[in-house]
């Protein structure tokens, strides 16, 4: 094309390729490392293959803790902090991105495209802000801007941000991957992803778009790490589940954890570590002088409390006599303990590692962006899927141009 900026005419030529080389990452809440997914695209829309070509999780330093702890989830988080901190985790990632590519012996320019999650710092639908005239709300830090430059790679960001533009609360952000990869013709599938928080699709065979639910359901393992973390530090989460096996369940605190308003509220609902932190949870100890539980004795009934809540949305959004095949990916997929609680509250499931759909458990939420990222440029889901059913476009994202 005469006269268009070069960037511009890299973007359109990269829009029109049949195959795109696309790098997706995800930091999550845990605050252990930035999921990166080399994937391989091809076509867009629901003729979208995607093959996942490499995976690596790169480990953060204990500096990116120290800056990232402090403000997250923070309501009071100082200004200064969290605009240095948007541009300071961008440098961390950018860096990550390209220590992961020399790896891997790929050069920046045989990569189409990034997909920035970011990382998230604060959440605010309006159900948890509480302020009847503010609107959704959202907070990734990582500036795509910076992204771009550093890795000299086009970076597509701010995918939760146009989520809440469009009309949703900027989570969960799996349906329209989910619906893209993973609608199947026979099988009744749910695909759970336990993070810090739990969220999930709800796929019956051949479903449309608009069929699938995808909703946050509570807390996965942010408790169960946060009480780790807290008492047993360095250690940063209880590994299999060891621990809360020994425990037993306090089922005063358990209903008193499920008595949440949050549970009350129609699917599909997002959340956070803003409402369930550990603020709250201790609050809930101190009100039924608990103070003193046995770590074991807490662990154990954090992990039904996450195991209760999951049971509970599913059976109340699924038919009772449906048997349907459960798929987990996330930390909370290494839990034996956990996933043992869950089994035995959905008699009628049977229970898949993500893997066997073909995708790294801990890497489906980074491919999912990348799928995301080759939406943005390549697809028409933001006119598609706008708004159906009270589904905001979620395909379209912030574009950085380096140089």
């Amino acid at each position: 094309m005469a006269g268009i900026n070069p960037q511009l005419q890299s973007l359109y030529d990269i829009a029109l390729k049949t195959e795109k080389w696309i790098l997706g990452t995800m930091s999550g809440t845990s605050l252990d490392g930035l999921d990166i997914a080399l994937c391989k695209i091809s076509g867009h829309g629901t003729n979208t293959q995607l093959t996942l070509e490499g995976f690596v999780t790169q480990a953060y330093d204990d500096d990116y803790s120290a800056v990232v702890r402090p403000l997250f989830a923070n309501p009071q988080g100082p200004l200064q902090s969290l605009c240095i901190a948007n541009t300071w985790i961008a440098h961390k990632h950018a860096s990550l991105i390209n220590q992961a590519l020399e790896s891997w012996n790929i050069k920046a320019s045989d990569i189409d495209l990034i997909a920035s999650h970011g990382q998230t710092l604060y959440h605010a639908p309006k159900h948890s802000h509480d302020l009847t005239d503010m609107p959704n709300a959202t907070f990734q830090a990582g500036d795509g801007d910076h992204i771009a430059q550093l890795t000299g790679i086009i970076t597509l960001s701010d995918f939760r941000q146009k989520h809440v533009a469009a009309g949703g609360e900027g989570a969960p952000m799996v349906k329209y991957g989910d619906y893209l990869l993973y609608v199947d013709p026979l099988e009744y599938r749910v695909l759970l992803n336990l993070g810090g928080i739990a969220n999930a699709s709800i796929i019956a065979p051949n479903a449309s778009f608009s069929e699938i639910l995808s909703t946050d359901i509570g807390p996965a393992n942010t408790f169960m790490d946060g009480v780790v973390q807290q008492y047993l530090a360095p250690q940063r989460y209880d590994e299999n589940g060891e621990l809360a096996t020994a425990g037993r369940i306090n089922k005063l605190l358990l209903n008193k954890l499920l008595a949440h308003p949050f549970f009350t509220l129609p699917v599909p609902k997002t959340t956070g570590q803003e409402v369930f932190s550990m603020t709250w949870l201790d609050s809930q100890l101190e009100q039924l002088d608990l103070s003193d539980i046995s770590l074991i004795d807490l662990l154990a009934t954090l992990s039904a409390f996450s195991a209760k809540a999951i049971i509970d949305t599913l059976q109340k959004n699924i038919l009772p006599t449906q048997r349907f095949a459960l798929y987990i990916s996330g930390g909370g997929a290494k839990n034996t303990h956990l996933l043992t609680q869950i089994q035995a509250g959905l008699p009628n499931a049977s229970v898949h590692n993500m893997d066997d759909l073909g995708i790294h458990g801990d890497a489906k939420e980074a491919a999912l962006f990348a799928l995301l990222a080759n939406e943005c440029v390549s697809g028409n889901a933001a006119n598609t899927f706008a708004n159906t059913a009270g589904s905001p476009a979620v395909s379209m994202g912030k574009i950085s141009l380096p140089g």
